[in-house]
């Protein structure tokens, strides 16, 4: 599981990190991975959104998990870092036209809204990292 959130996020909810994560382990879920991606912070977003994508990446591409992004509310970030993974990560046969990545993440995800802005943000920033990673297929 790669959990986004951070404290402050559990907190506002009257849960803790900690044992929310146990109840996870409880239950199967032994890999977690805390990569918090906050939105308060343009910069801080688009930096945060890259990091947990390339945990996402290696943690379904190299480590071969079926993994479940967490986030309590799960309309905002996890769209946001789902569209920034197909793009740059697995690069979508609709990567290079995000209005059309973004119906199909609709209907894998039909109640997610991406920050179109910061997806737009993320892969200009990314953009000879993406570069990269094409060139590996």
């Amino acid at each position: 599981m790669l959990d986004i959130q951070n404290d402050h996020d559990y907190a506002q909810r009257g849960m803790h990190q900690q044992r929310v994560h146990g109840l996870y382990q409880n239950n199967g879920i032994n890999q977690i991975i805390n990569s918090p991606v906050e939105d308060f912070d343009e910069d801080d977003y688009c930096d945060m959104l890259f990091k947990a994508a390339c945990i996402l990446n290696r943690m379904v591409k190299e480590q071969g998990l079926m993994t479940y992004v967490n986030d309590t509310n799960g309309v905002s970030r996890v769209a946001t870092l789902m569209m920034v993974y197909l793009a740059l990560f697995i690069r979508h046969k609709q990567w290079n036209n995000l209005q059309a990545l973004q119906s199909y993440l609709k209907t894998v995800y039909p109640q997610g809204r991406p920050n179109m802005e910061m997806v737009e943000k993320v892969i200009e920033e990314n953009k000879d990292f993406q570069n990269q990673q094409y060139k590996k297929w």
